[in-house]
């Protein structure tokens, strides 16, 4: 499952000239949706501060280490994990995942009836899971469309590429184009995110 680019969201950028610009002839650059929380929030946490080819190379080693399930990741030792290319920080960020998920601290099948802002409060309650990864994981396996994330290094400079800004977009401007973007915000992020390779 991936998103798409429908008549309706293309429209809606027109209230923002530039970036519709930009977009109105690029095929939608995508990534697959993950139904699967706790493995999504898991790849979340691998790639936090590395490369994405990196953090692809260590996902399909974890991957081919065990099937992650919060039962799976208690169960293996530290070393073990630690050995397909992850620091003992992230094992320990991993474990306090699959802990609160266990104990009900984190409640996966609850989200659909949850907001935004609910979700991003009850996951960075786990230590390790900040507020970017939280933001990820509204895109990546809740497949929201209204996410925002100006924490992302990439995304502002996309954002800095695609307004031809000298420096990259205060919190002040960034907020002001989410406002315009709106409901269709994610999609707008995955076009900064190929301009930030301009």
């Amino acid at each position: 499952m991936e998103f798409e680019l429908t008549k309706e969201m293309l429209e809606h950028f027109k209230k923002d000239p530039v970036f519709y610009e930009y977009m109105k002839d690029i095929p939608l650059p995508n990534r697959p949706i993950n139904p699967n929380h706790f493995n999504e929030l898991i790849r979340s946490v691998i790639y936090q501060q590395i490369s994405i080819k990196a953090g692809a190379t260590v996902y399909e080693r974890l991957k081919e280490l065990m099937l992650i399930t919060p039962e799976n990741i208690l169960a293996e030792e530290t070393e073990t994990i630690k050995q397909v290319g992850l620091t003992y920080r992230k094992v320990a960020y991993m474990k306090n995942l699959a802990t609160a998920v266990m104990t009900g601290e984190v409640n996966l099948d609850n989200l659909k009836k949850m907001s935004n802002t609910e979700i991003i409060k009850m996951l960075t309650a786990v230590k390790g899971i900040g507020v970017w990864t939280a933001e990820m994981f509204l895109m990546f396996s809740l497949a929201r469309l209204d996410v925002s994330s100006y924490g992302d290094l990439a995304i502002r400079r996309g954002f800095k590429n695609i307004y031809n800004l000298e420096e990259e977009p205060t919190k002040k401007e960034f907020m002001l184009k989410v406002e315009v973007w709106g409901l269709y915000s994610t999609i707008a992020h995955f076009y900064l995110w190929h301009a930030s390779h301009e």
